[in-house]
C-alpha cells in the first residue's frame, strides 16, 4: 500500500451550499444558477475527480433534482430514484486511498433534501444514507 496521494489530472470541488433562510443544502460540483443564486457556501466536501483515473476503480456520479431537492446519485440512476439528470459531477474512488476522505449521501428528512458530507454523523445536519467513495481532501 502507498502512502502518497494518487496523482490525479483534475479535480473539481464538490461543495455544498445552504440557503440563507430555509436552511436547506444543495452539493455541486458546478457554478450555482437561477433560483440557487441565494445560496452561500457552507463547505467543500471534497475535490471529485473530472475524469476516471486510470487503474483505479472508480463510479461516476450525476446530479440529479426534483423539486428544491438535489443529490449525488451514480450516473444513469436519476430516473430510477425519481429525479432529473442535471449534470455529470464527477469520480469518486471506490475504495480509500491515500489523501482521500469519504463523501457520504445524507438526508435532512425535515427539509426534505439531500446533501453530501465527509463526516458520517452527516455533521448532525441530516441522516447518513450511504457512502458514496472517496475524494480527494479539501
Amino acid at each position: 500500500q502507498q502512502d502518497e496521494p494518487v496523482a490525479v489530472q483534475v479535480g473539481a470541488a464538490l461543495s455544498r451550499w445552504v440557503h440563507p433562510r430555509q436552511q436547506h443544502y444543495v452539493t455541486s460540483t458546478g457554478a450555482l444558477t437561477g433560483d440557487r443564486l441565494t445560496y452561500r457556501l457552507d463547505t467543500v466536501v471534497a475535490s471529485m475527480l473530472t475524469q476516471a483515473p486510470e487503474g483505479i476503480a472508480s463510479i461516476r456520479f450525476a446530479e440529479c433534482s426534483r423539486g428544491l431537492d438535489q443529490m449525488l446519485a451514480e450516473a444513469g440512476l436519476c430516473d430510477a430514484e425519481g429525479y432529473a439528470h442535471e449534470r455529470t459531477a464527477g469520480w469518486l474512488y471506490a475504495k480509500e486511498q491515500p489523501g482521500t476522505v469519504p463523501v457520504y449521501r445524507c438526508m435532512d428528512e425535515q427539509q426534505g433534501t439531500h446533501f453530501a458530507s465527509s463526516a458520517p454523523d452527516c455533521e448532525k445536519l441530516g441522516d447518513k444514507e450511504f457512502l458514496l467513495g472517496y475524494g480527494l481532501a479539501p
